[in-house]
C-alpha cells in the first residue's frame, strides 16, 4: 500500500514546496527589480516573454498538478517496481526543474547588468527591441555611462539604418511605428533640462535622418513632424547645442541633396526643405534664442561664404514672405502652418496660422537687415541688395505691397527694441538705410500698377473660362421650343427674325489684365440672361399669333376644361411659368419664364417655331459656340466691362390669327 510518509515521496514533496515557496517569489521581486532599475516597462514585459521564463512557470504549473495525482495513482499500485518508475520520473521531473531555474536566474543576472543585458540582446535582435534598447540608452544616459550609452546608441541607429536600406529603392523612406515612437521619446528628452543626460545634451539622430550617403530617397513628411517636435522642444528650453547640432547636418544634407538636384520633383522636395528651415528660424525668433540665430546666420562650411539654408538676397527673401503668406491664405483644413509648423508656447487658437506667420516675417525681416552683414553671393549669383523682379501681375504686386509694409514694420521694431544688439551683427546698417531699399520697392510696386491699370484689353484666359461656363450651362439647359423640322409644315407662312441678347456688366478687376481674381456665376448668370430674352421674345410672338379666348380658371378645374377640349395628338398645349403632369393626347411644352402662370391650347400645325440661325456679326463680336451660332461681344468702360451675348433666332407663324385657348391660372 502507499504511504504518504514514504522517504521517496516526502522529499520530493519538500524540494518543490521549498522551490515554489521562495524561488517563484524570488523570480517575481526579481522582474520588479528589473522594472524599478530600467524605468522601463518595456524590459521587464521583455524578461516576462523569455522562453526559459515561461518553460520555467509552466514546469512548475504541470508538477503541481502531479503532486497531487500522485498519490492517489502509487495508492492503486501494488507493484514495487512501478512505484520506483512513478518516483524516478518526480525525482527526474524535480531534477529539470532545477536546471530550469539556474538557467532562469543566469537570465536574470544578464536583465539586471546593463553591459551583459545589451551583449545579449545584440546577439538576438528583432525588431521589437529597439524600444528595449532605447530604455538602456535612456538608463545609461541618465547614469552617464558613455561606454553604455554608446553601445545603446549604436544598436538604436541601427535599426534606423536597416530601414533606410530597404527603402533606398522607394520615393520616400517612411520607418516602422517602434520607430517613431522611439524619435517621438527623443523628441520629449530633448526638452528636459532636468535631466542634462547625454540624450539632451548630444544630437546624434539627425545625422542619421539626414543620410545622403546610404540613401537618395527623400525625408518623409511624418518624419519631418518628428524632427519639428524635437525642435520645437528643444528650442523652447533653450538647448542651443542640440540646436546648433542640428542646423550642422541641416546645411550639409541640404548642399548634398542640391548637387544630385536633377528633376522638378527634387527641386520641389528642397523648397519645401529650405521653407522648413526657415519656419526654425522663426522658432528661433518666437523664443528669443539669439545664441542659436546668430549661429545660424552665420554658420558656413566653404569659402567664400555660402548659406544654403538662409535666405541671403532681397529677391530669396521676397520669395520665401510671399510662399508663407500663400501658406497662410490656403483655408483647406487642416491649416498648412498650423499642422506643419505649430510653435511651442504660442497657442492663439483660431488665429494659430496668423501667429506663426507672423514670427515668420519678423524672422524674415531680421534677415533683410542682415543683408549688409554677409553678402552671400553663392545663392543665385545676383547682388544680395538687388530689388526683385516685378511681375505684370496687379494682384500679385499689391500682395508684395502689403507684405513688404508688414516687413517693413518689423524692421523699425527690430531697431526700435534694441534686439538686434543680442546678434552680435557686423557692419549693421543703418534703419534709414534699410528702411530706403524697402520703400524704394514698395514705390517700384506701386509704379508698376499703375501702369498696368492704364493697360486697356481684358484678360483672355478669364474671358475663356467665363466662355466655357457659359457653353457648359447653355448645354445643361435645353429649351423645349420646337423647330420647323419638328412640327407640320406650314404653306402659308411668315417669319420674324428677331436677335435676341443677353447681357451682364462684370468689375472691371475680374477681367483686366495683370489681375488674378475669377468671378464665379458669371457664365451661368449670362446664359440664363440669354435664355430669359429668347423665351421673352417667343411668348410675346406667341401670343400675338393667335385669335386668343383667354379663360382665367382655377388650377383644380384646369384638367377638366382640357378635357373639355377633347384634346388630341393634332393638338398642343404649352405651359407657361408653370410645369404639370398632364395626361392627355396632346403634345405639351413647357416654357418657365417670368410670366404669369397660364396654359395655352392650339393646333400642332399652328403653333409658330423656333428656329436659331446665323447672322452677320459684329467685327468684333467672337463666335464662341459654332452650333448655336452664338457671338460674344465685350465693350470696355472705365470701371466695368459688359458682357454681350448674341444669338439670332427666325419665328415661323402661319398666316392669319388661328384660334387659341389661353387658360390663365388664378392664385
Amino acid at each position: 500500500m502507499f504511504n504518504f510518509f514514504s522517504n521517496t515521496y516526502s522529499a520530493v514533496v519538500t524540494i518543490f514546496a521549498a522551490l515554489l515557496g521562495i524561488s517563484f517569489p524570488l523570480i517575481l521581486q526579481s522582474i520588479q527589480r528589473i522594472d524599478e532599475k530600467y524605468d522601463s516597462a518595456v524590459i521587464s514585459d521583455r524578461f516576462e516573454d523569455e522562453n526559459i521564463y515561461n518553460i520555467f512557470k509552466w514546469l512548475l504549473y504541470i508538477y503541481a498538478v502531479i503532486v497531487c495525482i500522485v498519490p492517489f495513482i502509487l495508492s492503486f499500485l501494488s507493484n514495487v517496481e512501478m512505484e520506483y518508475w512513478v518516483n524516478s520520473f518526480l525525482l527526474l521531473y524535480l531534477l529539470c526543474i532545477i536546471m530550469t531555474l539556474v538557467i532562469l536566474f543566469d537570465r536574470i543576472s544578464k536583465y539586471y547588468n546593463i553591459e551583459k543585458l545589451l551583449s545579449y540582446l545584440s546577439s538576438k535582435k528583432i525588431e521589437s527591441d529597439i524600444l528595449i534598447f532605447w530604455d538602456a540608452m535612456r538608463f545609461a544616459s541618465k547614469a552617464e555611462n558613455d561606454k553604455m550609452y554608446q553601445i545603446a546608441i549604436r544598436e538604436v541607429f541601427g535599426y534606423f539604418v536597416k530601414e533606410q536600406d530597404n527603402n533606398k529603392n522607394k520615393k520616400e523612406i517612411v520607418y516602422s511605428a517602434s520607430l517613431y515612437q522611439v524619435l517621438y521619446e527623443m523628441g520629449s528628452a530633448v526638452g528636459n533640462p532636468q535631466q542634462q543626460s547625454f540624450i539632451y545634451n548630444r544630437n546624434d539622430i539627425i545625422s542619421i535622418l539626414y543620410d545622403t550617403v546610404i540613401t537618395n530617397a527623400k525625408i518623409s513628411q511624418q518624419t519631418f513632424n518628428h524632427i519639428w517636435f524635437m525642435l520645437n522642444n528643444a528650442s523652447f528650453v533653450s538647448n542651443t547645442n542640440w540646436l546648433k547640432t542640428y542646423w550642422t547636418y541641416a546645411n550639409q544634407y541640404m548642399r548634398f541633396r542640391k548637387m544630385k538636384c536633377d528633376n522638378e520633383d527634387e527641386q520641389e522636395y528642397l523648397k519645401e526643405f529650405y521653407i522648413f528651415n526657415v519656419m526654425f528660424g522663426a522658432m528661433l525668433t518666437y523664443h528669443r534664442n539669439y545664441s542659436t540665430l546668430n549661429y545660424i546666420m552665420s554658420f558656413s562650411q566653404n569659402l567664400p561664404l555660402s548659406f544654403p539654408l538662409i535666405p541671403g538676397t532681397f529677391s530669396k527673401i521676397m520669395e520665401c514672405v510671399d510662399n508663407i503668406c500663400n501658406m497662410n491664405n490656403q483655408w483647406l483644413t487642416p491649416m498648412v502652418l498650423e499642422s506643419k509648423y505649430s510653435i511651442k508656447g504660442l497657442d492663439e487658437g483660431v488665429n494659430a496660422s496668423n501667429e506663426i506667420a507672423k514670427t515668420a516675417y519678423k524672422y524674415l525681416s531680421l534677415l533683410f537687415i542682415r543683408l549688409w552683414s554677409y553678402k552671400d553671393y553663392n545663392i543665385n549669383y545676383n547682388e544680395p541688395l538687388e530689388i526683385p523682379y516685378i511681375d505684370n501681375s496687379i494682384n500679385k504686386n499689391e500682395q508684395l505691397i502689403k507684405l513688404s509694409k508688414t516687413i517693413r514694420e518689423y524692421i523699425d521694431a527690430w531697431y526700435s527694441s534694441g534686439e538686434l544688439n543680442n546678434l552680435g551683427l557686423w557692419n549693421l546698417p543703418s534703419k534709414s538705410d534699410v528702411l530706403a531699399l524697402l520703400d524704394n520697392y514698395i514705390s517700384s510696386l506701386e509704379d508698376m500698377n499703375i501702369e498696368l491699370d492704364k493697360q486697356n484689353g481684358y484678360d483672355e484666359e478669364r474671358l475663356d473660362y467665363i466662355c466655357n461656363d457659359f457653353l457648359k450651362f447653355n448645354a445643361q439647359n435645353y429649351i423645349e421650343i420646337p423647330t420647323q423640322e419638328e412640327l407640320p409644315s406650314k404653306e402659308n407662312s411668315t417669319h420674324t427674325t428677331v436677335e435676341v441678347i443677353g447681357t451682364i456688366d462684370v468689375e472691371r478687376r475680374y477681367l483686366q489684365k495683370g489681375r488674378s481674381e475669377i468671378l464665379g456665376g458669371v457664365g451661368d448668370g449670362l446664359a440664363k440672361c440669354l435664355e430669359y430674352n429668347m423665351k421673352h421674345k417667343y411668348l410675346q410672338l406667341l401670343i400675338r399669333s393667335f385669335t386668343i379666348e383667354e379663360i382665367k380658371i382655377q388650377l383644380d378645374n384646369l384638367i377638366l376644361e382640357l378635357d373639355r377640349l377633347q384634346l388630341t395628338k393634332d393638338d398642343c398645349i404649352i405651359e407657361i411659368a408653370y410645369s404639370s403632369d398632364l395626361r392627355t393626347a396632346a403634345k405639351v411644352f413647357r416654357i418657365m419664364n417670368g410670366f404669369q402662370k397660364s396654359v395655352l391650347v392650339c393646333k400642332m400645325a399652328d403653333l409658330p417655331s423656333l428656329d436659331i440661325i446665323d447672322s452677320s456679326p459684329i467685327s468684333t463680336d467672337k463666335k464662341i459656340d459654332p452650333y448655336n451660332y452664338i457671338y460674344l461681344g465685350v465693350e470696355e468702360l472705365s470701371d466695368k466691362y459688359i458682357l454681350s451675348v448674341k444669338q439670332t433666332i427666325r419665328i415661323n407663324q402661319v398666316n392669319g390669327k388661328p384660334k387659341a385657348f389661353l387658360f390663365t391660372i388664378e392664385r
